[in-house]
């Protein structure tokens, strides 16, 4: 007999470098789904690629997809968010949370990202100085791409694949000394490049890094954008780095102590950039508040992270909407979408 409760699957795991953090946020989700209305299911994609339900292996993603109404997507990183499974969730007719294919493939690439909302972004928010550097022009022209950060980027500067979250993969460079210029090399670039990726460069920006979080239709709200948070970093931490994000080594204030009219230029941009890139239900966005006052846009997160201590819970809370009712939330308005095809 089929249960009368809709079955709301919860993906998590993937193939990505976030595998792990994407585990906790599924878990998160599923501990947090009203069971009394909805029916979970676990689907744990392997590091392999490889689909299971409960532990057992599914022929294809279409087996451990049957019968759901409804997903949520609980994935980071490649396949998750650059519009991968989005788009097999889409050809398999199941209608999901979060954004759709081609603005998740948008917003996924910093590169796309920055350039969708450059015109966007109004004074003081605005984006830091940066390269792109593919791995053909890294292997061709290696000392002409070093050169060019050195003019276009300066120093320090930030080294980060061009997809991907978590802060995997990121490296500083403090300065253009031959010792820091060969770590750029060898190190920084050469690394992700190695891995097939496209690299960013840019400028460190010194200042408060702080989150802001959009929601669409909570509340009988169309859009509007949550509390920041603030990460506060121990005095040697540089940057907000993966160690930093999951070792427990920072302090997180919700609401940031933030001036209001820093407050709303962030808000501001915050829904600017969700609806610019035409992200879908719910997004967060990264900002730092710079030493001389203005705001540099980071990057945006199509789906952020919901470990329980996520920022996106935390926001929630500061505006009393608690986890589940966030969870039903999105369940509901992914079922009255209905189907994709």
């Amino acid at each position: 007999m089929t249960s009368a409760k809709p079955t709301i699957a919860v993906l998590r795991g993937g193939p990505s470098s976030e595998h792990e953090v994407s585990l906790n946020t599924g878990e998160g989700m599923l501990a947090h789904m009203d069971t009394e209305r909805f029916l979970p299911r676990d689907v744990v994609i392997r590091k392999d690629g490889t689909w299971t339900v409960g532990g057992a292996v599914c022929a294809t993603p279409q087996e451990a997809l049957q019968g759901v109404d409804a997903v949520l997507i609980g994935l980071h990183g490649v396949y998750g968010e650059d519009g991968t499974v989005q788009a097999l969730l889409d050809a398999s007719g199941v209608p999901y949370a979060g954004t759709t294919a081609e603005a998740s493939r948008i917003g996924m690439s910093k590169a796309l990202t920055h350039a969708a909302v450059a015109k966007t972004l109004v004074s003081p928010v605005t984006v830091a100085p940066r390269t792109i550097v593919t791995p053909h022009e890294w292997r061709t022209h290696a000392q002409t791409c070093a050169a060019l950060v050195t003019r276009d980027v300066g120093f320090p500067c930030v080294v980060k694949p061009a997809q991907g979250g978590s802060s995997v993969g990121v490296t500083m460079v403090r300065d253009g000394t031959p010792a820091e210029m060969t770590r750029l090399r060898d190190e920084a670039i050469s690394a992700l490049v190695a891995a097939g990726e496209d690299v960013v460069v840019e400028r460190y920006v010194a200042g408060r890094e702080v989150t802001c979080a959009v929601v669409e239709g909570v509340e009988g709200v169309d859009i509007r954008a949550l509390p920041l948070v603030e990460v506060v970093l121990r005095d040697d931490q540089p940057f907000f780095d993966y160690a930093a994000k999951y070792g427990g080594t920072t302090r997180e204030v919700c609401p940031a102590n933030v001036d209001a009219r820093t407050a709303r230029a962030i808000s501001d941009a915050a829904i600017a950039i969700h609806t610019t890139l035409g992200l879908r239900d719910y997004s967060r966005s990264d900002f730092i508040i710079s030493d001389d006052g203005s705001i540099v846009f980071l990057e945006v997160n199509t789906l952020p992270g919901m470990t329980p201590t996520s920022f996106v819970p935390q926001a929630l809370a500061a505006v009393g909407i608690s986890y589940t009712d966030f969870v039903t939330h999105l369940i509901t308005r992914t079922l009255s979408r209905g189907a994709t095809r």
